[in-house]
Formats: C-alpha cells, structure tokens, sequence
C-alpha cells in the first residue's frame, strides 16, 4: 500500500492512460491482420473444393478434430 502513498495520482494515471494509448494503437493493425487472414484462409479453401470436390471428405473431419484440445489451455496449465 505504500506504493499508493509515496506514487503521485498523475503519476499513476499517466501510466494508465500510456497503457490505453498502446493498445488502442495496436488493437485495429492487429484486428484487420485476423480479418485479412481469416479471408484468406476462406477463400483458399473454397478455391480447393471448388477445384477438387473430393476434398469436401477431407474437410468434414478435420473441422471435427480443429481446434485441438490443448490450444484453450492457459500457460500457467490451468483452466484446461
């Protein structure tokens, strides 16, 4: 609790708001990164059932099995 005694409020909340800044910064390069490769990988693979239909086969059962198991786990191994 001292470090709230000693810290000056400004202090405090320019850290914050440094925080806030650089995220709001990063937070719309980082969406339109997953949207582009999220369209990317939506039309690659209707390019390949659109060219090989069998592929359909192959696809069913991998979207059963994606995501793996293991990839909800956080780094610390809990809440798996």
């Amino acid at each position: 609790m001292s470090f709230f005694d000693t810290t000056p409020l400004g202090r405090i909340l320019n850290r914050f708001s440094k925080d806030q800044a650089s995220v709001d910064g990063t937070l719309p390069t980082k969406f339109t990164t997953f949207v582009n490769m999220a369209i990317s990988l939506a039309s690659t693979l209707f390019i390949i059932v659109l060219s090989t239909p069998i592929s359909i086969v192959l696809l069913v059962p991998l979207r059963k099995t994606w995501p793996p198991p293991w990839l909800g786990c956080s780094i610390a191994g809990r809440h798996c």
